[in-house]
C-alpha cells in the first residue's frame, strides 16, 4: 500500500493504478485500496472504470456516488442515489441538477 501512496504522491499515477490493482486481484482489496484506486481512475477521466471498482463490494450509503453517477453521464441513477442519500423521496430531482463541473 505504501508503494502506492508514493508513487501517486510522485505524479506516477500509472504505476499507482497498477500496484492498487494487483492489491485488489490478491484478495478483493481493502475498501482503502478500492477507494484510491478509484481516485486514480477519476483523475485519469476513466468514470465507468471507477464507477465499476468503487461499487464492487456494494454502494449503500456511498456519499460519492450521486456525482460518480452524473460523471458518468448517468444522470436519472445519480439523482434516485442522491434521494436514497437524504431519504428526500424524489425532492432533490426536483431541485438539483448534475452540475457540469461533475462530469
Amino acid at each position: 500500500m505504501r508503494e502506492a501512496q508514493l508513487l501517486e504522491r510522485a505524479g506516477r499515477a500509472d504505476e499507482a493504478a497498477a500496484v492498487w490493482k494487483r492489491m485488489i486481484r490478491i484478495d478483493g482489496g481493502t475498501a482503502y485500496a478500492r477507494i484510491a484506486l478509484a481516485g486514480v481512475l477519476e483523475q485519469r477521466g476513466k468514470y465507468q472504470r471507477r464507477f465499476e471498482v468503487r461499487t464492487r463490494a456494494g454502494a449503500s450509503g456511498d456519499t460519492t456516488l450521486p456525482s460518480l453517477l452524473c460523471k458518468n453521464g448517468q444522470t436519472d441513477e445519480g439523482l434516485l442515489a442522491l434521494d436514497r442519500l437524504t431519504g428526500n423521496g424524489g425532492g432533490c430531482r426536483r431541485r438539483w441538477r448534475c452540475r457540469k463541473s461533475w462530469r
